[in-house]
């Protein structure tokens, strides 16, 4: 402690005055103790991958896939490119610790909260972009982790912002619906192998939607996808999208094209783990699941 005068103690008062110096310093030392007792985990960066397969077969632009959705077809990949959103970590007590996501242009917003992953570039019979973006990187306080849990949509308070004026993922005018002011949280399309006009195109966002970007937009339908996977350790593990699970109850032959609601988004939703009566997640869906990092 720093004082302005010096202390001087009479012989009457020098038992009370060590007796009160002794308090204070107790005091000071238990602060200290509560102090170092509360100190904040430190922070580590984390990667967490991502990976796209037809059932074993990994993701390619400029492959074949046989045995696709509910007639088996023959299929070749035009486009798979999807959002994440509300990225945490599974603690033992069973808590949910968010990973802080780092700015990585174009693909990931520190801002937002938000990563586009795209497996497709562009080659073969895919039409996007040049560039993939398969994982987000950030960071987490320092634990022990038994899981992962995130969100496949665009955060609220983005969804029905302008594009030209949002951060680098929100940008992407083929992921922006501008017929409902928001984005499509997953775009993924296939053509007929035997007859590449039969395309099926798969695109997931809110609907049911009223009002304008000035004055605001409400959904009714939110149609986010909620997923944990249990045992997850970005470590030692991977997250795969399956697409034939995804496809498992759809008729690819006829060519279903799905925006958002309606019969032919029916089957697909049930795999992502959404309700198309209402837009609310269900407790389980079989698209995403944890298998080892390659």
């Amino acid at each position: 402690m720093t004082h302005t005068q010096p202390l001087v103690f009479t012989h009457a008062m020098r038992p009370v005055a060590l007796g009160l110096l002794l308090l204070q310093t107790s005091a000071c030392d238990n602060a200290n103790d509560d102090s170092a007792g509360t100190q904040t985990p430190t922070p580590e960066e984390i990667t967490v991958h991502f990976t796209a397969r037809f059932g074993d077969e990994p993701f390619d632009c400029s492959a074949e896939y046989s045995g696709v959705g509910l007639e088996g077809s023959a299929v070749t990949p035009l486009d798979l490119r999807l959002y994440i959103q509300s990225l945490a970590l599974i603690a033992a007590d069973g808590s949910e610790v968010a990973i802080d996501i780092a700015e990585v242009a174009p693909f990931q917003s520190a801002e937002a909260q938000v990563t586009l992953l795209d497996f497709e570039d562009n080659t073969g019979t895919c039409v996007g972009s040049d560039e993939t973006y398969t994982t987000i990187t950030g960071t987490v306080p320092e634990g022990d982790y038994q899981g992962l849990r995130f969100v496949n949509g665009v955060p609220e308070d983005w969804n029905h912002g302008d594009p030209t004026a949002a951060p680098g993922p929100l940008q992407v005018t083929a992921m922006h619906w501008s017929w409902l002011g928001g984005y499509r949280f997953l775009k993924a399309e296939v053509s007929s192998a035997d007859n590449p006009e039969v395309t099926s195109v798969l695109h997931t966002g809110s609907t049911h939607c009223t009002g304008t970007p000035a004055d605001g937009i409400e959904c009714a339908h939110l149609n986010r996808t909620e997923v944990l996977l249990e045992g997850f350790d970005p470590n030692t593990d991977t997250v795969l999208i399956d697409l034939k699970a995804l496809y498992a109850g759809v008729d690819l032959a006829q060519g279903p094209r799905c925006h958002g609601q309606g019969e032919s988004c029916e089957a697909a939703f049930s795999a992502l783990g959404v309700d198309t009566t209402t837009g609310a997640p269900l407790s389980t869906q079989t698209v995403f699941k944890a298998v080892a990092l390659d």
